[in-house]
C-alpha cells in the first residue's frame, strides 16, 4: 500500500502520511492526504452489503465528519446496475454526505 501512496503523492503532487495502528490507539483512519482522515477498505467479493456496512465501520474509524473512505471495489466488476443499487444504498443509510465522503475505485 505504500507505494502505492507514493504514486498519488508523486503523480497528483499531494500530501500522503501513512499512519501506522498502534496498540494502545486501537484501529483508526489509515492515512492523511493534504490534512484530510483517509480510510481504505477493499472488497475482495461481490457482496453489497459487506459494502454498506464496511463504510459505516470506516465512519466510525474515521471519526471526522470531514474524512473520506476510500473503497477499492476492482475486483468485484460491478454492474452498472449494481453500481446504481450501491449508491442508492449508502445515499439510503448514511445520506447524501456518501457522494462527498466516499470514493470507489473501480
Amino acid at each position: 500500500m505504500n507505494g502505492e501512496l507514493s504514486k498519488v503523492e508523486n503523480d497528483e503532487g499531494r500530501n500522503v502520511k501513512p499512519l501506522a495502528e498502534t496498540p494502545t490507539e486501537g484501529k483508526k483512519y489509515d492515512f492523511l492526504v493534504d490534512g484530510i482522515k483517509m480510510e481504505l477498505k477493499t472488497l475482495k467479493n461481490r457482496n453489497i452489503n459487506t459494502l454498506i456496512t464496511k463504510v459505516g465501520r470506516a465512519y466510525q474509524q474515521l471519526n471526522d465528519p470531514k474524512g473520506k473512505v476510500l473503497y477499492d471495489i476492482s475486483e468485484t466488476n460491478f454492474s452498472e446496475q449494481e453500481m446504481k443499487e450501491i449508491w442508492d444504498r449508502l445515499v439510503g443509510k448514511y445520506g447524501e454526505e456518501a457522494h462527498s465522503r466516499v470514493i470507489l475505485i473501480k
